[in-house]
């Protein structure tokens, strides 16, 4: 190659290499504004445990808030809030190497064990002041609800059989219950069911796992899964969120906004996902370190209010077992960092 081109090459590639880095410049200066800003019509708080206490961001005022709570738990899972109660609803493990679960109510000053079990109390659920904690035993499935004080006020069984011992369970405040099933036996995946009050079977919903209620029991959201070829059952990589009044069906891909969504993708890996609770919009976690299960998540959100999706990275990292509220519990005080 003459002297001359190889010099138009290499002016070229210089001038490519300058460009790119003064775009990816002014992107993140672009990004860095826009994560900052408050995200419209999105009310919901993101609650995470630390040892120092629990975290709180308000997307809404896109402000921080704090509560030093002197615990320290292993694994530890928020099922919700009560507002009136002034109490959390957990699951966690005794230990970081335990198979022994707790279900506990904690308040500021006691907690309240409500249910010693396996891993599957996980698949509990608080709705309204009352826990619903699933039961299985050959094929059945039953929910057996507590007060928030631990008492037994009743238990719903689930109108299907022949289940397995792998499920999902998601309660609407109409006492509506979703739950993801898998039946013995079968070659294909989980399924979403819908059951009524009163756990009779209303209907099967799709091929999906993992059901999450938002807008009062309106929304519901849930990872979508499809059966190949050989029955290789896997993760879309999509979420499906269901409007139960209109029958409107909105597909998200799970990718963060850089990542392409793919059929058979580890799902660009997200984490976890929560409706907030006015059902505008899906919040997302996804993985930042090694290893998965202890690494700290970031946090999109999705404002669904518009027929296209808008993404907001928010300025904050959280743990596994992360929580969505509709308001920042009265205990937690603003800007205690800085107090």
């Amino acid at each position: 190659m003459p002297a001359v081109s190889r010099l138009r090459l290499l002016r070229w590639i210089v001038l490519t290499a300058v460009v790119a880095v003064l775009l990816a410049i002014g992107y993140s200066v672009f990004v860095s504004r826009v994560y900052k800003r408050p995200i419209p019509t999105v009310r919901a708080v993101i609650i995470d445990y630390r040892d120092a206490g629990l975290t709180a961001y308000d997307c809404g005022e896109a402000t921080r808030y704090c509560f030093r709570w002197p615990l320290r738990l292993s694994s530890l899972e928020f099922l919700g809030y009560s507002h009136s109660r002034d109490a959390w609803a957990a699951v966690y493990a005794d230990n970081a190497v335990s198979s022994k679960y707790t279900l506990s109510v904690i308040k500021p000053n006691r907690s309240t064990v409500i249910y010693s079990g396996d891993r599957s109390l996980y698949s509990s659920a608080l709705c309204g002041d009352v826990l619903y904690v699933p039961a299985y035993a050959q094929g059945c499935l039953l929910l057996k609800c507590y007060t928030l004080d631990g008492k037994p006020i009743g238990r719903i069984r689930l109108d299907i059989d022949n289940v397995a011992a792998r499920f999902t369970i998601a309660v609407a405040p109409s006492g509506l219950i979703a739950a993801g099933l898998v039946r013995r036996g079968a070659s294909e995946g989980s399924h979403i069911y819908l059951f009524g009050n009163n756990g009779k079977l209303r209907r099967r919903l799709a091929s999906g796992d993992n059901p999450r209620f938002g807008g009062d029991g309106r929304y519901l959201a849930y990872k979508e899964i499809t059966t190949a070829e050989k029955h290789s059952v896997r993760y879309t990589g999509r979420i499906t969120i269901l409007d139960l009044k209109t029958k409107r069906e909105r597909s998200i891909c799970t990718a963060r906004p850089e990542c392409s969504c793919l059929t058979g993708h580890a799902s660009s890996n997200m984490r976890g996902y929560q409706l907030s609770p006015d059902g505008h919009a899906l919040i997302c976690s996804y993985v930042q370190g090694w290893p998965v299960r202890t690494a700290t998540q970031s946090i999109y959100v999705v404002d669904l209010s518009n027929d296209t999706p808008q993404w907001y990275k928010l300025p904050i990292q959280v743990l596994p077992g992360w929580v969505v509220l509709d308001k920042v519990p009265r205990s937690f005080v603003r800007d205690c960092d800085k107090n």
